[in-house]
């Protein structure tokens, strides 16, 4: 386990050192602005255009894996496009560590959400309003759970099959060598995935790591993948 770590704590190592030092504007501004429930959604810009990344964490508050990567990614430099990351989607999960607040319900299961509904409608609606807007040429839903693989979920292989295969190719058998990383295309109804890449025709790949494997394997398997994502759109050339 502790090679394993290693080899890819320097894996993500040669993936980031692509990025560190090309041009990068950041900005940043909140959803549900008015509300207990406010966020801050980053802006990573290239100086050139290119492709556009929505990468969202912490819809389950207590899956800490994704949060502190997608905190990693908001500081990521690229040289292309444009990166949109919320870090902690439902903040109020985020701060008790627990996957959703008592008085809310699972925001997973909630999309597209309601603009007049309770707060897990509304924040649903709010998040799924900005991919909406953004028309992102993919999603990147980062989460963990409780399992004997991690794994990757896609609803729909529209456009992005060969990123598919490269991930699962890579993950299983060339670089990191996890034989037991697995993929699923049956999304919850009501998950970010489901409900924007059906209704909104935008792929949607989300990432699940291994609870039971330590925080800085989970987040650096993470990083690996949105690495190889971000090499798939060339936004580091």
């Amino acid at each position: 386990m502790k090679k394993k770590g290693i080899i890819i704590f320097v894996l993500v190592l040669a993936f980031m050192s692509g990025f560190k030092y090309m041009g990068t504007v950041h900005e940043s501004y909140c959803i549900m602005e008015q509300s207990g429930l406010k966020s801050p959604v980053y802006y990573v810009k290239g100086k050139e255009k290119g492709p556009k990344i929505f990468v969202i964490g912490g819809i389950h508050g207590n899956e800490i894996g994704g949060i502190e990567a997608a905190e990693k990614i908001r500081k990521l430099r690229i040289k292309k496009g444009t990166i949109i990351v919320i870090p902690r989607s439902n903040i109020e999960a985020c701060k008790n560590e627990e996957r959703n607040p008592y008085y809310m319900q699972d925001l997973n299961r909630n999309f597209p959400g309601k603009n007049n509904g309770t707060d897990t409608e509304k924040l649903a609606y709010e998040i799924y309003g900005l991919i909406k807007r953004e028309k992102p040429d993919i999603v990147i839903d980062l989460h963990e759970w409780e399992s004997n693989s991690p794994a990757i979920i896609f609803n729909s292989t529209n456009n992005i099959f060969s990123l598919i295969l490269d991930i699962i190719d890579k993950m299983n058998n060339n670089v990191i060598k996890m034989s037991n990383f697995s993929y699923y295309s049956t999304p919850p109804v009501g998950s970010i995935n489901k409900e924007v890449s059906e209704k909104l025709n935008i792929p949607v790949i989300t990432i699940e790591s291994d609870m039971k494997e330590k925080l800085e394997d989970r987040i650096n398997m993470h990083m690996y993948i949105i690495n190889t994502v971000l090499k798939y759109y060339r936004m580091d050339e």
